[in-house]
């Protein structure tokens, strides 16, 4: 199945869960947002992939502000604080490089299972909400639904 396909199943769950839960049209946008995107996770693992593309646009600009979010308080404090926050941004980025280069794993593989799923889900809900969290959980589960490729691990 191709990219837009997943993003549309990933439309589709979201917006069932967002009308589900009664979300306001801020929250529904978000929702609807997180689980098309979520949709397209599992093919990181795949070097020509849309996700592939973005995460490795995106996970520079995301650790830098995940790095300066961690360190500062205000926007003065990033000229005081640029050593730890430079350093913050290679390491996340450079673990990322690493991995997707040297320890990929195979397409539809673990990215394929469950368990990821799983924890990709966790890991939204941790960092934002609990509503976000489960969007992202049936994001990620569609595009295993759509690639009838549903395994544990």
């Amino acid at each position: 199945m191709n990219y837009p396909e997943h993003v549309l199943l990933g439309i589709v769950f979201g917006a069932a869960f967002a009308l589900l839960i009664g979300a306001d049209p801020f929250l529904f946008a978000s929702i609807v947002f997180v689980a098309a995107f979520s949709a397209l996770v599992p093919d990181i693992d795949h070097d020509s992939s849309k996700i592939r593309g973005y995460a490795d646009l995106g996970v520079p600009i995301c650790a830098f502000l995940f790095s300066y979010s961690a360190s500062c308080n205000g926007v003065a404090c990033g000229v005081e604080n640029w050593h730890p926050i430079l350093v913050s941004t290679l390491a996340i980025t450079g673990l990322y490089m690493i991995v997707m280069t040297y320890m990929k794993p195979r397409h539809r593989g673990i990215t394929h299972t469950l368990l990821l799923a799983a924890g990709y889900g966790i890991a939204i809900w941790f960092f934002s909400n609990p509503n976000l969290g489960i969007a992202a959980l049936l994001g990620y589960v569609s595009h295993l639904v759509a690639d009838r490729q549903i395994k544990l691990l």
